[in-house]
């Protein structure tokens, strides 16, 4: 055989051949040492291991033969025992090899800790379950917003809630947050607003997200509806009803007057 037949056009050929093995032979007792290693690091471990020179022949030895300059050729084998021969060729491969290993075990370890952020993310649910629960009517022109107190805890992840009057949630981390909500309230005509509140003084006019509104509001029509918002840790957000232009209104608690919270995503650096 030519030594024509093992230049550097093979490093580049086998290293995309190799990766996947590398990932499940890296999977066992070895991977545990190695998943969190520069490229380096892990070239100078392979280098000393057997295990990688017959997972290198195993994974060339059914690839067809190599050309040489001359028109002799190579198994895929024999390209195999040949690198491991050369300590340049050997050397070149072991780095582009680990190399591109490190880069696929970054991206898998980037896309675990994102996914585990997510499924540890905080999340919370809260409903009224009582009836009756007076709204600021005080204010026909320019509503005042009525805090809903939320009664009931379905779940909170995080412990958000804190167990004061007017009900309120305490952010627990930064990030961009689904807030979804709804409400019906009792009340003879005039309009009605749902919003959500972000650090909001008593008695404001004016939500920070407006949910839904109805200028001709029917009783005991659920309104409501959801946002995605960034919020930082330590604001305290809570959900407010305006009614305008009526005599009086009430929460009436029919299984909808309930707020839903979520973590999304973090903000970006």
């Amino acid at each position: 055989m030519a030594k024509q037949a093992y230049t550097r056009e093979i490093v580049v050929g086998v290293v995309t051949a190799i990766v996947t093995a590398l990932l499940l032979w890296l999977g066992g007792a070895i991977g545990t040492r190695l998943s969190d290693a520069d490229h380096q690091t892990v070239a100078n471990r392979l280098h000393n291991s057997d295990d990688f020179k017959k997972l290198l022949i195993d994974s060339l030895k059914n690839e067809p033969s190599v050309k040489g300059e001359k028109g002799d050729s190579a198994t895929g084998a024999d390209t195999a025992k040949a690198i491991f021969s050369n300590e340049s060729l050997r050397t070149e491969l072991e780095t582009a090899v680990s190399k591109r290993l490190s880069e696929q075990l970054g991206n898998q370890k980037a896309e675990l800790k994102a996914l585990t952020a997510q499924l540890n993310a905080p999340a919370a649910r809260f409903e009224q379950t009582t009836v009756g629960q007076p709204v600021d009517t005080s204010s026909p022109a320019r509503p005042v917003g009525t805090v809903i107190e939320f009664n009931h805890r379905y779940y909170d992840t995080h412990g958000g809630y804190e167990p004061k009057t007017p009900w309120r949630y305490k952010v627990q981390e930064d990030g961009y947050y689904n807030v979804t909500a709804f409400a019906a309230c009792a009340q003879s005509g005039g309009r009605l607003s749902l919003g959500l509140c972000v650090d909001g003084k008593p008695g404001n006019q004016r939500p920070t997200v407006f949910f839904a509104e109805s200028q001709a509001y029917t009783s005991g029509t659920i309104i409501g509806g959801t946002t995605d918002i960034e919020l930082r840790k330590g604001q305290l957000i809570d959900i407010r009803v305006y009614a305008g232009a009526v005599s009086a209104s009430k929460l009436v608690a029919i299984g909808t007057t309930h707020v839903s919270i979520h973590y999304v995503r973090s903000l970006p650096k």
